[in-house]
């Protein structure tokens, strides 16, 4: 009995070594996040704050990044070594245009990248000062400011309104000049309607006016806010193929907004390599489940990440398997 009470230690002594070891052997873990000052570089600054304070032995660093679709490119190209560290801020429907080769790629990348957690849906609607414009076939004649072409949410979700849901993109001027030059644009009036950013809870359908739709409430009295009809984004789904979610915003959600609308969005999470050891995977989610309220204290976007909207939606194959197994023991999922 002695003796096997001695192989016992010994098989448990093992196992705690080879999480020490694959942790070791990884070194720092390095997260590439948003553009500086954007709510998700704030919340890679969270993520990075929550590790180090954990205990868990996890080292930790975050760079910024330029979009989902440069994250994604910068995941695909990275050596053998980095690609075992490297964890990106992505979206499920720029994962699905990388991994199937629809544009802006040219050719499918990034096959092996899976899904750590889940922090909310990214959500985009259009935003005017004409009280005249309060639906998209309101903008035929108009100049709307939104996203590059290099950006998902900012950018292509938005066009996709205009383009496949009502087939406007020849009769409405549309300017491609980022997120940020389109929200001076329109504070400067040299817009019609710009894009505005919302962000919500998958699991609890909560939804909340993104910082720069906070910051033009703050600045103007009358604001219209809208999104698509059901048939329109219907038709974005057929035509595109691209696994937009469908979102319900609540009337009240931006201020004057009387009426409830719908428009496009998609989970934005944190990925990496099927190259990241499972072990590593598994103790930086396990990690993170443990201190998920942490998160609201950092910015008022963390009220959305919730313990169960952190796999919300989420098959295992789309998991990294450290993730789905942390999850799992969690009891987040089957």
């Amino acid at each position: 009995m002695c003796s096997l009470f001695k192989k016992a230690l010994f098989t448990c002594a093992l196992v705690l070594a080879s999480g020490a070891t694959a942790l070791a052997a990884n070194d720092t873990l390095t997260i590439v996040s948003a553009p500086f000052g954007k709510t998700g570089y704030v919340m890679g600054s969270a993520i990075e704050d929550i590790i180090k304070k954990s205990g868990s032995g996890i080292k930790i660093t975050q760079e910024e990044g330029y979009g989902m679709f440069y994250n994604l490119k910068k995941l695909h190209t990275a050596d053998a070594d980095a690609r075992k560290t490297m964890i990106i801020m992505g979206t499920l429907t720029s994962m699905w245009q990388a991994q199937n080769g629809k544009p802006p790629f040219k050719e499918p990348i990034a096959a092996d990248m899976r899904v750590l957690f889940s922090m909310y849906d990214s959500d985009s609607c259009f935003m005017s000062r004409d009280p005249k414009i309060k639906s998209v076939p309101d903008l035929v004649g108009k100049t709307v400011a939104i996203g590059k072409k290099s950006q998902d949410v900012y950018g292509t979700f938005l066009f996709d309104h205009i383009d496949a849901g009502y087939g406007l993109a020849d009769k409405i001027n549309v300017q491609w000049v980022g997120n940020a030059s389109a929200l001076s644009s329109f504070k400067d009036g040299l817009s019609d309607a710009a894009g505005a950013d919302i962000l919500s809870n998958p699991a609890t359908g909560e939804v909340a006016a993104g910082p720069a739709a906070i910051e033009v409430q703050a600045s103007y009295d009358k604001v219209n806010w809208f999104g698509s009809s059901k048939e329109a984004l219907d038709n974005v789904l057929k035509t595109t193929g691209i696994p937009y979610t469908i979102v319900k915003v609540p009337a009240g959600t931006f201020e004057g907004q009387t009426e409830e609308f719908l428009t496009l969005g998609t989970p934005n999470f944190w990925g990496a390599s099927l190259d990241m050891p499972e072990e590593v995977a598994y103790q930086f989610v396990s990690t993170i489940i443990k201190n998920v309220d942490q998160f609201q204290t950092y910015h008022s976007a963390g009220k959305l990440i919730t313990k169960e909207a952190l796999c919300y939606g989420f098959t295992k194959d789309q998991l990294h398997p450290g993730a789905y197994r942390a999850f799992k023991e969690a009891g987040l999922m089957d």
